[in-house]
This record gives structure tokens, C-alpha cells and sequence, in this order.
């Protein structure tokens, strides 16, 4: 079965619908350039409103809450960026949600 979505662009990351995903709640997204210093991206974000639900756990993963409910994981051994928007998005505006939520994690990251 094809994954829901299809790959989406903003400036400075694209997004693609996570594996199994069918429901357009969870996208993997891949930041353009080099990848950001994790501590001072997770403080441009909390100057945003953002909070640290959890992490880093390890030091293998930090997970990252969203003011309207959204949530970020970052694996920084391997790059990975996973957004999980919320469930209370309507089914249409999800994709739109994820690139919203991208375009805050550039910002973060160019600040």
C-alpha cells in the first residue's frame, strides 16, 4: 500500500510521510545543509514556546513538544528528525501542520 501524502518541501527541510503512517500523523524530516548543535537548537526552540518533553535519553534522543501539541524527536548519531503532529489536526491539514512545524525547526536552527 503506498504511503498517504507524498513528499513535502519548505525552505531549508522536506518532509516525507513516516513508514506505516497512513494516517499523515508522523513525517521524517531532512534538514537542507549541515545539521544543527542539538543544545543550542532545543534553546532557540524553548525561546519559542517549545518545551523538552523528554531527553536526552542517553544522550541518544531528545523529544520536543510543540505549543499546539505537536511533537519533534531528534537523533543526533544519525540525523533523524521525526514530527508527530498532533491527533486533534483535521485529516487535510496534517501535511500543512508537518511543514509548519518544519519551517519552526529551521528557523530554531538558523538562529
Amino acid at each position: 500500500m503506498p504511503r498517504a501524502g507524498g513528499r513535502r518541501a519548505t525552505a531549508g527541510a522536506w518532509l516525507e510521510p513516516g513508514n506505516g503512517c497512513l494516517r499523515q500523523l508522523v513525517w521524517e524530516c531532512h534538514l537542507d545543509g549541515s545539521f544543527p548543535d542539538v543544545g543550542g537548537w532545543v534553546a532557540a526552540l524553548e525561546r519559542r514556546g517549545w518545551t523538552v518533553a523528554s531527553g536526552p535519553t542517553a544522550g541518544t534522543l531528545v523529544q520536543l513538544a510543540h505549543p499546539a501539541g505537536h511533537r519533534v524527536v531528534v537523533v543526533p548519531a544519525t540525523r533523524r528528525v521525526q514530527i508527530r503532529v498532533d491527533y486533534l489536526v483535521a485529516y487535510g491539514d496534517r501535511p500543512q501542520a508537518a511543514l509548519d512545524v518544519a519551517a519552526e525547526l529551521v528557523a530554531a536552527a538558523q538562529a
